[in-house]
């Protein structure tokens, strides 16, 4: 039932002071127009229109309902505005949540400045190191280092992340110094693990 298209059809009819010069306007034949008016009035168990062969006449309820449709559809055409024609205007709460020293560093500052353009958004920044279910905790947007496990999420890379491995020069004058990755597997290495997962240095 489109009670949106029939409240549209309705307002025509009043506006355009007849049933077929309505139907025109949408493509709808007099009958069609006639039976979606009684479908109204039926469904609502009210007189909208006093028709005559001649002309149409607007009850009170009708006046009422008349007056109600257009405010209902104003607010559509103003929803739909905001989705398809203002894609700039944003407003309401933003919740991002990124890594301790990313998120202080670099998302904060930026955060605020984004605020500034955006007065109507609600910031909430969440910095932590480990890693939260975006979804579980409905959060908008999440940066994250390293790959993305399989996921529906919509991915967009920032920047590479470069690693630097280390080593004290009492450990290389002992152990040597790796030419190459595959030389780590011989040497003492301090390893980052994440729920679990061992992080590679290199």
């Amino acid at each position: 039932m489109d009670q949106l298209g029939d409240m549209d059809l309705f307002v025509r009819v009043v506006k355009l002071g007849g049933l077929a010069v309505a139907g025109r306007e949408v493509g709808l034949s007099p009958a069609r127009v006639t039976a979606r008016i009684n479908n109204l009035e039926e469904r609502y168990q009210t007189r909208l229109l006093n028709r005559t062969t001649r002309k149409i006449l607007i009850t009170d309820a009708g006046r009422r309902f008349y007056e109600s449709c257009e405010r209902v559809l104003a607010e559509v055409k103003q929803a739909e505005a905001l989705l398809n024609n203002d894609k700039s205007y944003l407003f309401g709460p933003l919740r991002i949540t990124a890594p301790s020293d990313f998120g202080r560093q670099y998302v904060a500052p930026a955060l605020c400045e984004f605020v500034k353009l955006h007065a109507t958004v609600t910031p909430y920044l969440h910095v932590s190191d480990g890693v939260t279910d975006l979804v579980e905790h409905g959060y908008d947007l999440a940066i994250r280092y390293g790959n993305l496990p399989d996921s529906g999420l919509i991915v967009q890379r920032l920047a590479d992340n470069r690693r630097v491995l280390v080593a004290s020069p009492a450990y290389l004058e002992q152990y040597g110094t790796p030419s190459v990755p595959d030389d780590l597997a011989k040497h003492s290495c301090l390893l980052m693990e994440r729920l679990g997962e061992v992080i590679p240095p290199f």
